[in-house]
């Protein structure tokens, strides 16, 4: 099957709580969105976003892989790479998830997982961000 996606293209990927480290990470995001729009090789360009709307650019990556597969069938071990480890479990990784989408997500949902490898940490206030 042909596909129109260039490969090395360069995506923004936001967080409210960014705790990132170099080299291997996961984030879980709700849908197929980054499923579909995606590709492995793909750049990342990585933001917190500010409660004000403002966003500053904390880290570069590229995507390594992702896998589109419902909430609970989440393997235990990807999720020792989560970017944060307050989510290194499925149950801390649910009440994320309602945060970041609201109450009504549910543990019976798809989502993407997204592996990325952090290239490049911005400094902040003299310390990286992350681990």
């Amino acid at each position: 099957m042909a596909t129109n996606h260039i490969k090395g293209l360069q995506h923004t990927l936001l967080f409210k709580n960014p705790v990132l480290r170099k080299g291997l990470n996961v984030t879980i995001r709700k849908g197929n969105k980054w499923m579909k729009e995606t590709e492995i090789e793909d750049e990342l360009n990585i933001y917190e976003t500010g409660n004000e709307g403002l966003h500053q650019r904390l880290a570069h990556g590229k995507i390594i892989g992702k896998a589109l597969i419902p909430y609970l069938l989440i393997p235990e071990h990807w999720l020792g790479f989560e970017h944060d480890s307050s989510c290194e479990n499925l149950q801390g990784l649910l009440k994320a998830m309602k945060t970041a989408y609201g109450e009504t997500f549910s543990s019976e949902e798809y989502v993407t997982v997204v592996i990325f490898e952090v290239d490049y940490l911005q400094e902040k206030g003299g310390e990286t961000y992350g681990n």
